[in-house]
């Protein structure tokens, strides 16, 4: 059985394309919202928010404020969605 110059080089993309597809399907992963990073005057969690989109949640310990960042694909990169006293969150006078 003889392979001409047309079938090997077939062959060699094929197998090229395969590598190439199961490299994309391995490496490709999601960001989880379930990270946690505490510092002396910041503190920062990862949460899911409205419609399963992922959240950042930043308290800053000193001021006992919280901000909500969100990613806004209409302006294409991270926003403030809301900034709240943890008082006011925690329902605590």
């Amino acid at each position: 059985m003889t392979f001409d110059r047309k079938s090997f080089l077939i062959g060699v993309l094929t197998l090229s394309a395969a590598i190439l597809t199961l490299g994309h399907i391995q490496i490709t992963s999601t960001a989880r919202a379930s990270e946690t990073i505490i510092d002396d005057d910041f503190q920062l969690v990862t949460a899911k928010v409205r419609k399963g989109d992922d959240g950042i949640y930043v308290l800053h310990k000193r001021k006992n404020l919280v901000a909500l960042f969100t990613w806004d694909a209409a302006k294409k990169g991270v926003v403030v969605s809301d900034v709240k006293s943890l008082d006011e969150l925690l329902n605590t006078h």
